[in-house]
């Protein structure tokens, strides 16, 4: 029987690794993670929970923050990617 009830959290690799300047985002993620696994523990009959985690993209929000797009930043973030690069939006 498909589920009747269906949640999907969207999360971010930058709940894998603490980045200077991003702590609170970075939580925030984080706890989006810990609310789907104990909604899944606590869920009802017939009820689909599940997190997704997109690869990063360069988006407006980043620019409005002031980011460091230096090489070494860029790096550090493609190394958590598994494909080795950001996506464009």
């Amino acid at each position: 029987m498909p589920p009747e009830i269906s949640i999907r959290n969207t999360i971010s690799i930058g709940c894998k690794q603490a980045k200077s300047g991003l702590a609170i985002y970075n939580v925030a993620k984080a706890a989006v993670i810990n609310f789907t696994q104990a909604t899944v523990v606590c869920m009802v009959p017939n009820m689909l929970v599940n997190c997704v985690c997109p690869v990063s993209a360069v988006t407006t929000l980043m620019h409005l923050q002031g980011q460091n797009f230096s090489k070494e930043f860029e790096k550090s973030v493609v190394t958590m990617i598994s494909a080795g690069r950001r996506v464009t939006p």
